[in-house]
């Protein structure tokens, strides 16, 4: 998957000040870039028909595997709230 551009509303000057931001954000940009659809294609590619057999369709859940690999590689908690305490 590509990804075309960014647009950090909340504060530009802090991403750009904090190093460990800035590893975040470039963890969060490969683990994009990797994110293919079918796995192994190296492309990203949508199916538009429906009624597939299960595993077989577009669903999320099986396009961002790739994503939440590389992310959880990177040391990332994936898919759980954070624990504030």
């Amino acid at each position: 998957m590509k990804l075309l551009e960014h647009h950090d509303i909340l504060n530009p000057e802090l991403f750009q000040s904090s190093e460990i931001l800035r590893e975040a954000w470039e963890e969060v940009v490969h683990a994009i870039k990797i994110t293919d659809w079918p796995h192994g294609s190296e492309k990203f590619t949508i199916y538009p028909e429906s009624g597939k057999k299960r595993g077989e369709g577009n669903g999320v859940k099986l396009i961002k595997v790739p994503c939440m690999q590389a992310l959880e590689k990177a040391g990332w908690l994936t898919e759980s709230l954070p624990n504030f305490g």
